[in-house]
């Protein structure tokens, strides 16, 4: 798989470079850029499977980057120091992203997943849905629906039509529609304690 990392931080990409050679060589680091315009520059010219992308660098954020690109044909691995409303958009489109300092373990679970979806043909559409809630928080608005992960597969809710959530051990049972209808996501409550509070 060939990724690309767009990071203004040096030591993010000694880390990741490291990291992969080590743990996960069938990533081949093919290209690293350090802002917006590097990165899309980098993108054409590689068209990589998978990036690694910074959420804040000096000349935009990395949503402008995947605005500039249109519809990406590779998965994204978001990268982030604090940035408490991108975490917030990232977890309602179910996307993996990497708190710095990246360590072997966070980044081993982000891959695995990536994996998982690429598998799956999912993280495309993924990708529209993180980057739609990312707008809205912008704007101060909460998005407009979640993403639900469940055995079967994805699913949208729009969250005006929320219920309740009930926390059951290791998922979370959500009712919505007027409580007629239920689904069991395969995350725990504390995942959608943190996007709602945002």
């Amino acid at each position: 798989m060939k990724a690309i990392i767009i990071d203004d931080e040096e030591q993010s990409h000694e880390v990741l470079k490291l990291l992969l050679k080590t743990y996960h060589p069938d990533i081949q680091l093919v290209a690293s850029g350090y802002n917006v315009a590097e990165g899309l520059a980098l993108i054409r010219a590689h068209n990589p499977d998978l990036i690694f992308l910074d959420i804040e660098m000096p000349d935009g954020t990395g949503f402008d980057l995947l605005e500039q690109v249109g519809t990406p044909k590779f998965m994204v691995v978001f990268i982030t120091a604090h940035n408490k409303y991108a975490v917030s958009a990232i977890h309602f489109g179910a996307l993996d992203y990497l708190l710095k300092p990246l360590t072997s373990e966070t980044l081993a679970y982000a891959l695995e997943r990536v994996r998982e979806k690429r598998l799956e043909g999912m993280a495309l559409e993924q990708l529209k849905m993180v980057f739609e809630s990312f707008q809205q928080l912008r704007q101060n608005k909460r998005p407009a629906r979640m993403i639900v992960s469940t055995m079967e597969g994805i699913h949208y809710i729009p969250i005006a039509d929320l219920i309740r959530m009930e926390a059951q051990v290791n998922f979370t049972e959500i009712f919505y529609d007027g409580a007629k209808k239920r689904m069991i996501a395969a995350v725990n409550l504390g995942v959608y304690e943190e996007q709602f509070e945002s």
